[in-house]
């Protein structure tokens, strides 16, 4: 076991296989856990909490880490395997278009249509720039679609003493949103514009819920369901493999 500052490193063996574990202690209630993208798991637990029984419970959820290892990777090399040129396939709203690239004959732009994304470029670029055109035109999107999303939600909880909160966007690897109270903010990931409106919905609606219930107690998923009776079939769609 590697140990820096409170955070102490080590393995943990499940059917064979290795699971990395970086604990934190900290002054918490709980023992919490968080699968991240570069597969290991982040857990932090109380100063008395014996690391005996950390081991166990990572061992308990070892199934489940495994599995969320595997997504991750499987998106990485999707996303990595990409050149951004005709051919590929990207996902918007949850559907699935093909990557038509055009020659542009004044601005750089995408556009959409019923089947297709556009991408039109000047003459030879690197994957890189058709790269960042892509995603400027996927953080323009998000913009107007989350904030849609944001104004329909919100009403929900106007009543309950929950102020209309500033909504940022952002690459995020390892969550769909977060929640910041003591700034009045909601953040969601960049990456929910690629699936369908009702995922972004019930994303708004969970980050929203954290200002009147912090954590993920009873109190909390009563009000989900009280206000979207079909939440889990929402987060279905999610994958599952990044907290909220």
């Amino acid at each position: 076991m590697n140990t820096l500052n409170n955070r102490e490193c080590f393995s943990v063996g499940y059917e064979g296989e290795e699971i990395p574990v970086v604990l934190t202690r900290k002054q918490v209630k709980n023992i919490n856990f968080r699968i991240k993208s570069d597969l290991t798991v982040a857990v932090s637990a109380a100063e008395g909490v014996p690391l005996q029984l950390i081991e166990e419970l990572v061992r308990k959820k070892g199934g489940l880490i495994l599995k969320h290892f595997k997504q991750y990777v499987h998106r990485q090399e999707s996303v990595s395997a990409l050149n951004y040129l005709g051919g590929d396939t990207l996902s918007y709203l949850g559907h699935t278009y093909n990557l038509a690239v055009q020659q542009a004959l004044q601005q750089e732009e995408v556009l959409l249509d019923s089947e297709k994304i556009y991408l039109l470029i000047r003459g030879d670029c690197s994957r890189e720039h058709r790269e960042k055109l892509i995603e400027s035109w996927y953080r323009d999107k998000a913009g107007l679609i989350f904030n849609q999303s944001l104004e329909k939600i919100y009403p929900l909880l106007a009543g309950q003493g929950v102020n209309k909160p500033e909504l940022k966007i952002r690459k995020m690897k390892t969550r769909w949103g977060s929640c910041a109270y003591s700034k009045n903010k909601i953040t969601l990931s960049l990456e929910l514009i690629k699936l369908p409106p009702a995922c972004t919905d019930y994303v708004v609606l969970h980050e929203l819920l954290h200002f009147i219930h912090p954590h993920h107690g009873e109190a909390f998923y009563r009000s989900l369901a009280e206000f979207m009776p079909d939440w889990k079939e929402r987060r279905k769609h999610l994958s599952g493999d990044r907290p909220c």
